[in-house]
């Protein structure tokens, strides 16, 4: 069946987060002549009903550390709560499958689907691409990183504004004035890191035990991912447009920079704004 005969409304789980599931446990558990499977049975929202309930949150668990290895007999023995196992896992499956295959694993191909699930189930998945904070959660862990893109020559697009040229051609205006709110909240956020982290904080409803990997996330995203004028990077382009070719062949002889219009930017960085918001 294409789509769950029941409908439910889900508690804890996003719509992807859902949707993978549902890819996931269709696998595991196929519709057949004897009867549903697991998708059609409901059972990505009973797992929702679990994650959102006590056994979700680890209500009843102790979860002072310290973090050791503990034995079969033991029972679950993590820092991780059931539901941050779930919401980091899915994501980094996704991104796994976006690596390996170009696409989410709600997307593959049955046969794909099956080969990822046994690769989990026995190991096979050595790696991911992480992206923060889960990639300090891992670091503490024990896990090593074995490549920061940060200091690679790999360019792609992140912190990025898309609009149509027609919208830009009508209401320049605006959209120069949004541009410069834009430039302005980045130089606020680099220059003023407690009064950013406390946003932030409150913004996410970050607790306590999570404070460490906020501070160290601001650290990476001020230092090395915030550019004080944001101009678009064409090679970024270039490197969507060789994953896009994949799927589209048409993206092979495009333009980079048929995508791009940095004259909003180079209007505003020429009237001196930029500068000023840098003098100390």
């Amino acid at each position: 069946m294409a789509e769950s005969a029941v409908l439910h409304a889900y508690a804890y789980l996003t719509g992807a987060e859902v949707r993978f599931l549902d890819a996931a446990v269709e696998r595991l558990i196929p519709t057949d002549e004897l009867g549903p499977g697991a998708k059609d049975a409901g059972v990505t929202c009973y797992i929702d009903r679990q994650l959102s309930g006590v056994w979700g949150m680890h209500g009843r668990n102790y979860r002072s550390g310290p973090w050791l290895e503990g034995t079969p007999e033991q029972g679950y023995q993590s820092r991780f709560t059931p539901q941050e196992v779930y919401r980091i896992a899915i994501r980094e499956i996704n991104d796994y499958c976006r690596s390996q295959h170009g696409k989410l694993f709600e997307h593959l191909p049955a046969a794909t689907r099956d080969e990822v699930l046994k690769a989990l189930e026995k190991g096979g998945v050595d790696g991911a691409v992480m992206t923060i904070p889960f990639v300090f959660i891992a670091e503490d862990r024990g896990f090593r990183v074995l490549v920061d893109m940060a200091e690679t020559d790999i360019y792609y697009l992140h912190t990025m504004i898309a609009s149509t040229r027609s919208y830009l051609k009508t209401n320049r205006d605006s959209a120069v004035r949004f541009l410069r709110g834009f430039v302005e909240g980045i130089a606020y956020f680099k220059q003023n890191k407690k009064e950013s982290m406390e946003i932030v904080r409150k913004k996410l409803r970050i607790n306590a035990d999570q404070e460490r990997n906020l501070e160290r996330s601001y650290d990476l995203l001020a230092s090395k991912y915030y550019e004080a004028i944001p101009y678009p990077s064409l090679r970024g382009v270039e490197t969507v447009l060789g994953l896009v070719e994949k799927d589209n062949p048409k993206a092979k002889e495009a333009d980079p920079k048929s995508f791009v219009d940095d004259s909003l930017l180079r209007e505003i960085e020429q009237s001196g704004l930029i500068k000023s918001l840098y003098r100390k």
